[in-house]
Parts: C-alpha cells; sequence; structure tokens
C-alpha cells in the first residue's frame, strides 16, 4: 500500500510541466492549510532548479482563481511570500466565444459575474500590495468605467516593488498572454491587439518574451487548474 500511495500521480495536485523557458507549476489549493501546502511546495521548487546568473532575467507569475462564497483576501496574502512579478486572475472557462444568439446572451451574464468576481480578486491583491508598500494607505479601487464588458482585461499598476495584476476573460487568453508564444502547445494569439490593450498588459508580454525562464503557478479552484491542464495537455482529457 505504501508503494501504491508513492507512486500515485495526481493531475492538478503538486504538478510540473517544463516547456522550454516556461515551467508550470500546478496545484489546486483551495483552503488556508493546502495554500500553505502549495506555497511551500513551490518555494522548495524554486530552490531545487539549476541556479541563473544574475544576470539571467527570470518572471514568476501566479494564475489564481476562487470561486463559490470562499473569501479570496487570506488565501492571496499566503502567496504573497513567492514574490510574484505578475498576477492574472480569470475565470474558469476555457474559452469565451462572441455571439448574439440567446443562449449565449444568457452565458454573458454569467460571464459578467464571474469577472467580477476576477476584479475583486484584483482588488485584494493591489490592497495587499497597498499594504506592504505603505501600511497606513488602504484605498478601495473602484470598478473599471464601462461596467462589466471593460473587465475582460483589467490592469492595475504596481506600487514600488509590487506586482502587476491582469484580469482575462478565459484560460486560453490568460495562458497565451503567459506564454507570449513561448510553449510549443499553446497557440499564438490570433488578435495580439486584444491581449495588449493596456501599457500593464503590453509591457508584461516584452518582459515574459525576453526572461531566460518564466515559473508559472496555477492554484485556486480545482476547475482553474483542470482547466489549464485541458489546455496544457489535452490528451488528459481524452
Amino acid at each position: 500500500m505504501r508503494h501504491g500511495l508513492r507512486d500515485t500521480e495526481w493531475p492538478g495536485r503538486t504538478q510540473t510541466l517544463r516547456r522550454g523557458p516556461l515551467t508550470w507549476y500546478l496545484d489546486g489549493a483551495h483552503t488556508s492549510s493546502s495554500v500553505q501546502a502549495c506555497v511551500r511546495w513551490f518555494r522548495q521548487a524554486l530552490h531545487r532548479r539549476p541556479k541563473s546568473g544574475p544576470e539571467v532575467p527570470e518572471v514568476r507569475v501566479l494564475l489564481f482563481n476562487s470561486t463559490g462564497d470562499r473569501d479570496p483576501a487570506p488565501l492571496l496574502k499566503l502567496l504573497r511570500p513567492c514574490q510574484f512579478d505578475y498576477a492574472v486572475f480569470c475565470p474558469n472557462l476555457t474559452e469565451v466565444s462572441s455571439t448574439d444568439n440567446a443562449d449565449q446572451q444568457n452565458f454573458m451574464v454569467t460571464l459578467d459575474q464571474v469577472l467580477l468576481r476576477c476584479l475583486e480578486h484584483q482588488q485584494h491583491w493591489s490592497r495587499l500590495d497597498e499594504e506592504a508598500a505603505s501600511p497606513d494607505l488602504w484605498s478601495t479601487p473602484g470598478p473599471e468605467a464601462g461596467g462589466p464588458a471593460s473587465l475582460l482585461l483589467a490592469p492595475r499598476l504596481p506600487h514600488a516593488h509590487g506586482t502587476s495584476s491582469l484580469v482575462f476573460s478565459c484560460i486560453s487568453h490568460a495562458l497565451q498572454w503567459i506564454s507570449q508564444g513561448r510553449d510549443p502547445d499553446l497557440q499564438t494569439p490570433s488578435s495580439p491587439r486584444d491581449l495588449l490593450a493596456h501599457p500593464v498588459a503590453s509591457s508584461g508580454a516584452s518582459v515574459l518574451r525576453e526572461a531566460a525562464a518564466v515559473h508559472v503557478l496555477v492554484t485556486g479552484s480545482l476547475h482553474l487548474v483542470g482547466g489549464v491542464l485541458k489546455l496544457l495537455d489535452p490528451s488528459l482529457s481524452q
């Protein structure tokens, strides 16, 4: 039994996928204890990796979502010691397509709702940045102008030593931006302008393209991790 447990593989739990300069760390952690374990695993994995020289740029990216009534703020705070350069938030939707039929319009109502949830995650992360920069500052960012439809990609500029954060409309768009065409198993964005509509996304794209190594932690909702795995390794869903 011990050997069976030792040799068991559970996709999406402490799983690592290496694709050229990108390394994807996947761990569906959605409770305080599981996020703490995730952070320990991720930091240990980074510590064990081959060391690059100080002149070699490496980038750390968080991809996160949390659903239901769970308060995301304590979970996001636990992730701060990982020192991410970018925090990316998106719904648990693999793809988003635009259509005018009634069924899709009903779906878009749900899309607006989950995007608002992602914006709340971004706001929590920005508050943590503000706390780190100045404990006396506690400002609540307001929603972006233009209503939920404008939240398909919502950047918030970082404070000094803070993390740039973005919201994407679906997992596919988030992965395309993170990978910048450097993962052979992910399609290059067909309309780059859609993904580079804001300064944070544009400047971040250059950083990600030039980085010698990109370390991406995907955590939070198990559905998010499952959607990422479906795109990174479609054979798992067959």
